[in-house]
């Protein structure tokens, strides 16, 4: 089976390989062959607009037991990259909208009004919606900050499957400050230090160290002219609403969640609508599928 890895901070570091499945989960069948998945414009393109092609064949009987074989018809897999899909699912399409995507890594997706923004803000660029004179894109990252989050929820909040629900209940009885504690998400936090405080306050105080470090990045754009009034958050810690709340209390910037897990997906189905002529651009999917 064919497997595929992503990076998120302009190719320095790269997401732990997975296998290619399909809608099911099952793994798309490929004898050895040349690379199956390509970007639309070339390989050095980042359009966001993918493609694979896999043959959906393999004999695990052979008895030479030999990854060289018959490849038979080729399938057509189309695809997107998920962060551009996403903003087209939830509406994030013109500057001043930014698109939150709280994944392994955690991505603010913000619509430019032009590439040279975006690059004099050494931003990973996204050509977006440029080519029908729509805005170009610019990411910035918390590389792997969800990992952190949940290695300190887990030792100092809650454990077991409940316990992103337990984190937030507890998070919601702390207030704006966290009782004093200021966390890092890092090896220079004090661990003897942490304990004295009641779990509410450790709760909150993870919440506000991750949009503290959001609003690091928030100001530096702002001062290079790339400011986001309104956030659409999606991606698994959506379950936990809460953070929204947080943002707004911290960053000014009012969020809401739209789609959760699911945003792109929904912008998956949206550009296909589009090709197939049920809506003529994004902004007509948008107006019907999300107002």
């Amino acid at each position: 089976s064919p497997v595929w890895s992503q990076s998120r901070d302009g190719g320095r570091t790269w997401s732990k390989p997975k296998i290619l499945r399909d809608a099911s989960g099952k793994p798309f069948l490929h004898p050895r062959s040349p690379c199956p998945m390509y970007d639309w414009k070339g390989p050095e393109a980042g359009s966001g607009i993918y493609f694979a092609l896999v043959h959906q064949t393999f004999n695990f009987q052979d008895p030479k037991k030999n990854a060289y074989q018959h490849r038979g018809p080729l399938y057509l897999i189309a695809g997107t990259f998920d962060h551009p899909s996403a903003a087209r699912g939830v509406g994030v399409l013109r500057p001043g909208q930014m698109l939150l995507s709280c994944g392994t890594s955690w991505v603010g997706f913000y619509p430019l009004s032009s590439r040279d923004v975006g690059v004099k803000n050494h931003l990973l660029i996204d050509p977006f919606l440029s080519e029908a004179n729509g805005p170009w894109a610019g990411m910035v990252s918390l590389a792997s900050v969800a990992s952190r989050i949940e290695d300190y929820i887990r030792a100092y909040v809650a454990d077991g499957p409940d316990m992103f629900a337990k984190f937030e209940s507890l998070a919601r009885q702390s207030q704006r400050g966290a009782g004093g504690l200021v966390l890092s998400l890092s090896d220079a936090d004090d661990e003897k230090k942490i304990r004295t405080y009641p779990k509410c306050h450790i709760a909150r105080a993870i919440m506000e160290c991750v949009v503290n470090m959001l609003q690091k990045d928030f100001e530096r754009l702002a001062r290079g002219g790339v400011r986001a009034t309104e956030a659409v958050m999606v991606g698994g810690p959506t379950g936990c609403p809460f953070w929204t709340e947080v943002i707004h209390e911290i960053t000014g910037i009012s969020a809401v969640i739209r789609h959760g897990q699911f945003a792109g997906a929904v912008g998956a189905a949206m550009m296909a609508g589009i090709g197939a002529g049920v809506w003529p651009d994004e902004a007509a999917a948008d107006a019907e599928l999300n107002r």
